[in-house]
Formats: structure tokens, C-alpha cells, sequence
């Protein structure tokens, strides 16, 4: 995945096509690394756009879904928040719950200050309970 991620280091023009054939793999950490190095190039990669919001509704893995949201997000696209909430409804995952969350709170805190707010108790209780997703929800509330 390290080259995958070496793309953000490459022209947007030169990393293109490399994206998009990972886009298009089976390898679903291919494909959230590709979306996470595309959010890299900013507004260079805003063509990928629909590519992404179609991951966002129809990829079958959750990450990729995630890391298609914060694409979206990071280019001021789309609000990134139904996607992230709706993942965080779904993972059995306190780990994942806790990098969903950390999206989340870079959304909200970031430049477009998505107003994304979660209820805690759509996290299903053996998520709720993890001690990375307990600090996250604490920063939430504010405190």
C-alpha cells in the first residue's frame, strides 16, 4: 500500500491513471489508500468527484466507503457526515469505530466544518465501549 500512497507525492497528471486503476481493483486497501492519496491533490482531483460519491453508496467494504466520504469532504464537495454516521452505525469494530471517528472529527474540525453530530447510541454496545471510541465521543461533547 506504501506505493499507493507515494502517488500524493507524484504530479496529479502522473498519478491519474495509477489512481484510477486502483480505484477500479479488487483490492479493497487498495482502493481506500487510492481515495486517501486522490484527497492528497486537492482540487486537482475534484474530476473524481462522482467516482467518489458512487463508492460512497455502492462499494461493499466499509473503509473504502469511509475513506470515498472523505474525499468528498476534504474537497468541500459533499458533507461527508451520512456516510461516516451510517459506518459507524454499521462496524462491529471498536478499532474501526475509532478511525471512523477520527475522520469525523477531522471533517468537523477541518476547513468546511461539516456540522456532523454523533448519537452514541447507534454505536452498537461492544463498539461504544472501546476506549479509543470513548475518547473520541468525549471530544465530541466537549469535554
Amino acid at each position: 500500500q506504501l506505493t499507493i500512497a507515494d502517488l500524493q507525492l507524484l504530479p496529479f497528471e502522473s498519478a491519474h491513471f495509477l489512481l484510477e486503476m486502483h480505484l477500479d481493483g479488487a483490492d479493497p486497501e487498495a482502493r481506500a489508500w487510492a481515495w486517501t492519496s486522490a484527497a492528497a491533490h486537492g482540487e486537482k482531483a475534484r474530476e473524481l468527484a462522482d467516482r467518489a460519491r458512487e463508492a460512497c453508496e455502492t462499494d461493499p467494504v466499509l473503509r473504502v466507503r469511509v475513506a470515498a466520504a472523505e474525499f468528498l469532504g476534504l474537497l468541500g464537495q459533499e458533507d461527508p457526515g451520512p456516510v461516516l454516521l451510517e459506518a459507524l452505525a454499521t462496524t462491529r469494530s471498536p478499532v474501526e469505530a475509532a478511525e471512523i471517528l477520527n475522520v469525523l472529527v477531522s471533517q468537523r474540525d477541518g476547513p468546511h466544518a461539516w456540522p456532523i453530530v454523533v448519537d452514541p447510541t447507534r454505536l452498537r454496545a461492544e463498539v461504544r465501549a472501546g476506549q479509543n471510541v470513548q475518547r473520541r465521543l468525549q471530544y465530541l461533547r466537549g469535554s
